[in-house]
């Protein structure tokens, strides 16, 4: 099985948006009476940069045979290569059957974009492990950080946490200052990516 993972340096292309778009100088610039100023590039900041960035995105996957599934359109496929892209903002992970054909996408993107091929088993911090038999997902390391960040680290297990919030606990010790909406938060992605048995 062929990986890949790759972040693009600039995102935006000197002509990814094809719209005309009129802005105010910036502070310092002088612009003649009567004058404007045409934008030939999507900058980060404006409103339509993301859309302009997608779309260019979309058009290099498009004119290299990829599709994006119905289901999600973050997802690419190139069924004839047994390619698929996944892409967050400026992140994108591939996979690929034979190894050559994903590097193959990633000298084409190249030519088209700026990007540096990550090196390492992270995504998104999520830690890919490959075995014979398919890929492990884990954040194991994001665990750890959420013990730490929350002093838990040194924690016994227990099956149900209780504390009695409204008057303290048990033996009228004060409320707790906890932050328990960072923490439910924290949990909360954690399921949403690698670990939906802890809900």
């Amino acid at each position: 099985m062929g990986e890949g993972a790759i972040r693009y340096r600039h995102c935006l292309p000197t002509q990814a948006s094809r719209r005309r778009s009129i802005y105010g100088p910036s502070q310092g610039v002088v612009v003649p009476q009567n004058k404007c100023l045409k934008l030939i590039k999507a900058l980060y900041g404006l409103r339509q940069a993301p859309k302009a960035w997608d779309q260019a995105l979309d058009n290099a996957l498009s004119e290299m045979n990829f599709k994006q599934i119905k289901s999600d359109a973050c997802v690419h496929e190139n069924s004839d290569a047994s390619i698929i892209i996944l892409i967050y903002v400026d992140d994108e992970i591939l996979a690929a059957r034979i190894r050559k054909s994903a590097q193959k996408v990633i000298s084409e993107l190249s030519n088209r974009f700026r990007v540096r091929e990550m090196s390492g088993s992270m995504f998104l911090g999520i830690e890919l492990v490959e075995f014979a038999s398919g890929l492990r997902l884990s954040q194991k390391r994001y665990v750890d950080d959420i013990l730490k960040r929350f002093n838990m680290i040194d924690a016994k297990l227990s099956e149900t946490l209780y504390l009695d919030v409204e008057s303290g606990d048990e033996d009228g010790n004060e409320r707790t200052q906890a932050p328990y909406r960072e923490a439910i938060g924290c949990l909360t992605y954690l399921t949403s990516c690698t670990r939906p048995d802890i809900l």
